[in-house]
């Protein structure tokens, strides 16, 4: 078996989501479901990310941003693969599981 099914607690936690456009609309869907803090890392959002509900929106370069200590893991949804590919391992470097949508090499773990 090459993956191992697994669910992360994710109370009193983060996930962190990067991007603005649809690819992060899809992930940040899965993410609202949870009853973790949701945070949005993009220096815009597209009408479809706005609308999905209750996630803080962080609005600065993907790059520049800085991990706080409580996050479950990240979703690198940028749209753009080598920035997906960089976040991975900027996420990697702050302990943080990644998960680079539509990219299975560079991720950690792939959601359903």
């Amino acid at each position: 078996m090459k993956a191992f099914p697994l669910f992360l607690d994710v109370e009193n936690k983060a996930i962190v989501v990067f991007g603005g456009s649809a690819d992060a609309a899809a992930k940040l869907r899965l993410a609202l479901k949870t009853c973790a803090s949701v945070l949005v890392v993009a220096e815009e959002l597209d009408t479809r990310v706005l609308q999905l509900g209750d996630a803080e929106w962080i609005s600065c370069p993907p790059l520049d941003y800085s991990f706080p200590n409580n996050v479950a893991f990240a979703f690198a949804a940028t749209g753009n693969p080598e920035l997906d590919h960089q976040l991975a391992e900027r996420a990697r470097s702050y302990g943080v599981l990644v998960c680079a949508a539509d990219q299975q090499a560079v991720s950690d773990f792939t959601t359903p």
